[in-house]
């Protein structure tokens, strides 16, 4: 059996504390005696441990490479005293197991220290001594607290008092070329996209019932929330229009009257409501105003308190790092088989890039097609995601992106909104979005 490395642990060398320093550098250190010193006097008729590995290997019975080495305790090699000397005169090389770990390396606040270890090093090298290092990622001797505190739960801080206001719908009323369904007599007028508004002219008051439409219906809100309702709006007349509104069907809904004041450019008459049901229309009555109602846009909103949206990085080596993992990247060229991308300097701010050749004049644009994957990651339709890269060609050109579930296998033929446009100059992209329903499933997009 060839053995070409020992390491050794000093306690089992305890036997060779009195044995004699041959070398120079080491000759100088004096140790006091003993009481049954005479126990050990055979001890000094032996040669430093090396001395017989240099021996054998002059013999040619030892592996040329072969190295007696010793495992040590830092802290006290560096004090340069017995142990200092012990392994000097003895071994060719040594290791300090626990001060290379990472628990004696890292702190538990996560910060770093290696200047035990470097002074070990150092100490090792001047003693002649080559130095096995060790590992720093070991299956014990972790820094648990900073470790733990790493993957802890970790407390988002929200003002609960604090509120936002989210849109649930809105309608530009310059939109609408029609009523959803209205009844009034000849002496009522309607305007559609007037000045950018609907625009009801009443002549002559009569009962307010007898003017009455739905501007719209379909509106999908949920029972028993709370919204506020905002109308810009406008009144022409003599004194304020007095308007009765449902938010409901014709079975029920949510009542309001309110009041628009007239003369001068457009106000807000915000108010809130609770629908009773989940789809809703929009109903008026204002048959005893005489003038002139102009309704510019509707707004639907409902408040609450803020939230954090935190992404986590789908992609592995996303600087293209060279011997990193590139798995992310496939690269498919025309009549070749798709190939993981080679990172290659040229990239921006001195990063790394990929680079895809494509064809002049190409049959097919998906003969040229370059995805982003992320095997360990099937997206959802509803996901969001956000997206950073740069990017260029080496002619203008634009490109469309997709959804696949593995490479080439379609999906849907949009993902990201805008689609990147190649330009000759490094440009960012930076994009969030949310996965399209026809997306389900996807694993990656591609730029083709």
């Amino acid at each position: 059996m060839k053995l070409k490395n020992i390491n050794l642990g000093l306690g089992l060398m305890a036997l060779l504390a009195l044995s004699s320093c041959a070398d120079d550098k080491f000759s100088e250190y004096r140790t006091d005696m003993t009481k049954n010193l005479k126990d050990y006097q055979y001890l000094n008729n032996y040669e430093p441990l090396k001395k017989y590995v240099e021996d054998m290997k002059a013999a040619g019975k030892c592996n040329p490479d072969f190295k007696l080495g010793i495992a040590l305790e830092a802290a006290e090699f560096n004090k340069q005293g017995l142990v200092y000397c012990l392994a000097g005169s003895n071994f060719n090389e040594t290791v300090a197991g626990n001060a290379m770990k990472m628990a004696s390396c890292v702190a538990d606040d996560g910060r770093m220290n290696f200047d035990n270890v470097s002074e070990y090093v150092k100490n090792a090298t001047d003693a002649g001594l080559s130095v096995y290092g060790h590992t720093l990622a070991w299956h014990a001797q972790q820094p648990n607290k900073y470790l733990n505190g790493l993957i802890a739960p970790k407390e988002i801080e929200v003002d609960p008092d604090a509120k936002v206001e989210k849109t649930d719908y809105e309608l530009d009323c310059s939109t609408l070329s029609n009523y959803d369904w209205h009844k009034y007599p000849a002496s009522v007028h309607t305007e559609f996209k007037k000045d950018g508004a609907v625009v009801i002219t009443n002549s002559k008051p009569i009962d307010n019932w007898t003017l009455q439409y739905w501007l719209v219906n379909g509106i999908q809100l949920k029972t028993g929330t709370k919204y506020k309702i905002t109308f810009l709006c406008k009144a022409e007349g003599e004194s304020p229009a007095k308007i009765h509104f449902k938010l409901g069907n014709w079975g029920g809904g949510a009542e309001k009257d309110f009041t628009i004041p007239v003369g001068g450019d457009y106000k807000e008459v915000p108010f809130e409501v609770t629908p009773t049901m989940d789809s809703n229309g929009l109903f008026f009555q204002h048959g005893q105003f005489v003038g002139k109602i102009y309704w510019k846009s509707v707004k639907i909103t409902h408040s609450e308190a803020p939230s954090k949206e935190i992404f986590t990085d789908c992609i592995s080596n996303g600087e293209m790092k060279t011997g990193g993992d590139m798995s992310n990247f496939v690269v498919r060229e025309a009549g070749k088989g798709d190939v993981a991308g080679t990172p290659i300097a040229g990239g921006p701010d001195g990063k790394n890039c990929v680079v895809v050749h494509a064809n002049a004049n190409a049959a097919n644009e998906w003969d040229t097609q370059f995805f982003i994957y992320t095997p360990n990651k099937i997206w959802s339709a509803g996901d969001k995601y956000k997206i950073t890269f740069y990017y260029k060609a080496s002619e203008k050109n634009g490109a469309d992106t997709q959804c696949h579930g593995e490479p080439g296998a379609y999906k849907h033929y949009a993902c990201l909104n805008p689609n990147p446009s190649f330009t000759t100059q490094w440009q960012k992209y930076e994009a969030n979005g949310t996965i399209p329903a026809e997306g389900d499933g996807m694993k990656l997009l591609p730029s083709t």
